[in-house]
């Protein structure tokens, strides 16, 4: 678990992690490892998924979007703030070059 502060893109890396303690022994290596983010959270460090590519690291990770910071947004409705600077434009990552 991340833990409510300073948690918001854990998930992957906490994946990254996971696939590595498996390795080290034969009975756990192989194992899946599934980590869940919404897009904000894989957004703040997108680039930790050249280290699983590099590694051959095999992650299941599945992305929910909203286009927006969600953990934040969600933050200040509790405060009884209105939603400020949130929202998202998430690039293709699966697209092809325009």
């Amino acid at each position: 678990m991340s833990g409510y502060l300073g948690s918001i893109g854990f998930s992957f890396p906490a994946a990254l992690g996971a696939w590595a303690a498996t390795q080290d022994r034969e009975e756990f290596r192989g194992r899946k490892i599934i980590s869940i983010s919404g897009d904000g959270g894989f957004g703040q460090y997108p680039m930790d998924f050249t280290t699983a590519v590099k590694y051959n690291m095999d992650i299941c990770h599945v992305l929910m979007n909203n286009a927006e910071l969600g953990k934040i947004s969600k933050e200040q409705r509790g405060s009884e703030l209105p939603v400020w600077e949130t929202s998202l434009v998430n690039p293709s990552f699966a697209g092809r070059p325009a």
